[in-house]
């Protein structure tokens, strides 16, 4: 097996050579020549990967040491199959590192303790997920928010407002209505990853369709609202992950765009 890397990427000789055969190159410098005979390619953000370089290679998979990977042409790859693999979340545990640093710091100058704090995760990717099991474990109420994995993972974005404001009756005839004994919702699990996330999909949203269905006719939303404050408390003491639909913003602070 030959193996075409860029020279510039640090630790990585010595690693491959019991296994295949590796030729160091700088990665500005990769061409076609050098990649024909290869099997598969270490590279980084200067090596544009596409058909000017790939045409009539043996290259089966393009592994980049970045989190990136515009340089690849991976609709290309993918009509030729070539695998691409990529370092996303290989910097995650860094900035953990950073986050946590600051909020020993903060504490010790501000003098209080986790317990005391709500920390509101708005990103709950890569570093997110690291921020958030790190905050549970020191002991923070953590509040976490992430509306585009949401969306990717429950097939669409269904706002509290719209559970809560769910009419199972709605449209029976008196005669009809006799027949509804009450609601059912169902979390489709084969895009949850775990049963945190689980968790996050169904609380507080389960609570307000169970409210829609005890008592469809009589219902105040602000006033769900006021009671919600409290039951998120018992999800706190349960351990429970939640999303934090309907809470106001001043409840917790944010970590951004982590």
């Amino acid at each position: 097996m030959k193996i075409v890397a860029d020279n510039a990427i640090p630790f990585l000789k010595g690693v491959l050579e019991p296994y295949a055969r590796v030729e160091y190159l700088p990665g500005k410098t990769i061409a076609t020549a050098d990649v024909r005979d290869a099997d598969a390619l270490i590279v980084r953000t200067r090596t544009r990967c596409d058909a000017a370089l790939l045409e009539g290679s043996s290259v089966k998979l393009i592994a980049t040491a970045t989190i990136g990977f515009d340089h690849i042409d991976t609709e290309y790859c993918r009509r030729h199959g070539i695998e691409v693999a990529t370092a996303a979340g290989c910097n995650a545990r860094g900035v953990l590192q950073y986050v946590a640093a600051a909020l020993v710091r903060l504490s010790r100058v501000q003098a209080w303790e986790p317990a005391d704090k709500t920390l509101g995760i708005v990103g709950v990717g890569h570093v997110g997920s690291l921020v958030e099991a790190y905050a549970r474990t020191w002991g923070f109420r953590v509040v976490a928010c992430d509306p585009p994995r949401e969306e990717r993972e429950h097939g669409g974005f269904l706002p509290l407002e719209k559970v809560y404001s769910f009419d199972p009756l709605e449209g029976l005839t008196s005669d009809e209505a006799r027949f509804v004994l009450g609601v059912q919702a169902n979390l489709w699990t084969e895009y949850i990853p775990d049963f945190g996330q689980a968790q996050y999909m169904l609380l507080p949203r389960l609570s307000a369709l169970a409210e829609a269905g005890w008592n469809p006719q009589e219902k105040d939303y602000d006033d769900f609202l006021r009671r919600l404050r409290r039951l998120t408390d018992l999800y706190d003491a349960c351990g429970y992950r939640y999303a934090p639909h309907g809470l106001p913003r001043n409840q917790f602070c944010g970590i951004r765009g982590i």
